[in-house]
């Protein structure tokens, strides 16, 4: 079956997550540290218990590449995993403001306590856990609903989306909700508005989202869904044998999503079972460990330094507004309520929203210009700059202390960002076209059978790693440290180990290969690199 091309406008509501997922990002960057460091919580044990949500999403995102592959549920392959992880976030996003007004019910101190820290971290997990994991399967859903000619424009819608959000994120968070509506600086009432607002927002997006496009299974589709669900010994017969699907003369069908076969024979293997793909946790682990085991050391690289570029950019994204709102403003948040240093606590704080407002902004423009700019220098030099550019800026702002400084590099985060959404899925794409996602001498997995989702997996996992990674560390160095500015010391250290991984991550070239066609030979164009380079 033939990709249907899409019109931009429905490529944009299929990308309309993606700019969910930034904008409670950008929501949690800003004000999920300062709130837990204004219920008691120190920074070093406040970043700790945050950093549950990425740990436990670094297991289950080893599921839900695979899972989401598998899925034949009545309602598409990853519409269903889209609309869990979108619940758990928009339920955190509710329960996070209200978390002291909840503790307050319970009347000894003590206990009292105890349940503000379980309130804080279970919402705070609900939160980060569904926008982390959402990723694998929305990005898998891009790459399913496009024609190979529309890859490089959804990719860029997909990223305009993105940045987009994290704009309306910080922007949100950086009006002074609370003086506008109750004429002082509540910081309480502050953090209520902007995740209610957030709330309602993330709501229309999903939505945009899972009503975009049908989901269509194809004929190797169904061969991948019958391969994985053989065990070991049964798929390697079968690859190695004249072993296939019978013909299907009709394909699934959106209603009914199960496939039908108009043949009078007995040969029609029938799928409609019931879905495994939420029954089958351990064996789809073992899948991926299988993957990651089987890596090659080309998508080993990509994964290492995907790892530590995402250690430097949540460093900043969780403690930006915090650097500027302790060092730039010197504010601190557990004064007294009307002190000075409350008051510019509460300043940096918007300050940072703004700055990084404008950043996102800044960002949206260089996504716009990113295709034209790799196309003029090539996919290398944008990736390995992007990595010496976020090192240049944590330097600088380790050294400088300024206001001015901070606004103006400000947008590195965001540019380095938007390079990291991008070019990487990018390559891993051209790996699976070219046959370098695996070492050439595996046999665990049957040729041509569909990775992508456990390949975007293994790189959200290096991301989710990143952020753990980031909240464990941060927090410890912030207290021995004594001041934010250990983060920029950390995001300048990763960003330069990264850098220097990236100069050896193999970049495949636009290829031609000769294909045999009816008697007839064809080159045809197999680089998923779509006019990039």
């Amino acid at each position: 079956m033939p990709f249907k091309r899409l019109s931009i406008l429905r490529i944009t509501a299929l990308c309309a997550m993606a700019g969910c997922v930034d904008l409670v990002y950008a929501v949690e960057g800003a004000y999920f540290v300062p709130a837990i460091l204004s219920r008691g919580l120190s920074s070093r044990y406040g970043s700790m218990l945050i950093s549950i949500s990425p740990l436990v999403g670094i297991i289950v995102q080893s599921y839900l590449g695979s899972a989401s592959d598998r899925c034949r549920c009545r309602w598409g392959k990853r519409r269903p995993f889209i609309l869990m992880l979108a619940i758990s976030c928009l339920a955190g996003l509710l329960l996070f403001p209200f978390t002291e007004d909840l503790a307050v019910l319970i009347n000894e101190t003590r206990a009292q306590d105890a349940f503000l820290i379980v309130l804080v971290v279970f919402s705070t997990f609900l939160v980060d856990f569904g926008a982390g994991s959402v990723q694998v399967p929305l990005k898998a859903y891009l790459l399913d609903a496009l024609p190979p000619k529309q890859n490089e424009l959804g990719n860029i819608i997909y990223i305009v989306c993105a940045t987009i959000g994290a704009a309306v994120g910080f922007g949100i968070g950086a009006v002074p909700w609370s003086v506008i509506f109750t004429s002082s600086n509540d910081f309480s009432f502050q953090v209520k508005f902007v995740c209610i607002a957030t709330f309602f927002i993330a709501i229309l997006c999903t939505n945009l989202t899972l009503c975009s496009v049908k989901e269509q299974v194809t004929h190797q589709a169904a061969l991948d869904v019958e391969l994985c669900n053989l065990d070991e010994n049964q798929r390697s017969a079968a690859t190695q044998t004249d072993f296939h699907l019978p013909h299907f003369h009709k394909f699934m069908q959106y209603t009914s999503m199960e496939y039908v076969s108009n043949s009078s024979d007995n040969d029609f293997v029938s799928l409609k079972t019931e879905c495994p793909c939420f029954s089958n946790f351990t064996n789809s682990l073992k899948s991926n460990l299988y993957f990651v085991k089987y890596m090659s050391l080309s998508m080993v690289i990509l994964c290492a330094s995907f790892f530590l570029i995402f250690v430097a950019l949540y460093t900043q994204i969780y403690f930006f507004t915090s650097y500027v709102a302790e060092v730039v403003y010197e504010g601190d948040i557990n004064a007294a309520e009307n002190s000075t240093a409350y008051e510019d606590y509460i300043d940096g704080i918007a300050f940072g929203s703004f700055a990084l407002g404008i950043a996102a902004i800044v960002g949206l423009i260089a996504s716009l210009l990113l295709g034209p700019v790799i196309r003029l220098v090539g996919m290398r030099p944008v990736f390995v700059g992007s990595y010496v550019l976020l090192m240049l800026q944590s330097g600088i702002l380790v050294a400088t202390h300024n206001t001015l400084v901070t606004f103006i590099l400000a947008p590195a985060i965001f540019v380095t960002l938007i390079v990291m959404l991008s070019i990487p899925f990018i390559i891993v794409s051209m790996y699976e076209t070219t046959g370098l996602l695996l070492r050439k001498t595996q046999s665990h997995f049957a040729s041509g059978e569909n990775l992508i989702g456990r390949a975007c997996a293994i790189l959200i996992i290096a991301l989710l790693g990143g952020q753990t990674f980031s909240l464990i560390v941060n927090g410890l160095l912030i207290e021995v440290y004594g001041s934010p500015v250990a983060v920029m010391i950390l995001t300048c250290m990763t960003s330069f180990l990264g850098a220097l991984l990236a100069c050896f991550v193999t970049v495949p070239p636009k290829i031609k290969k000769k294909v045999k066609c009816q008697g007839d030979i064809k080159k045809v164009d197999i680089s998923t690199q779509t006019n990039l380079e």
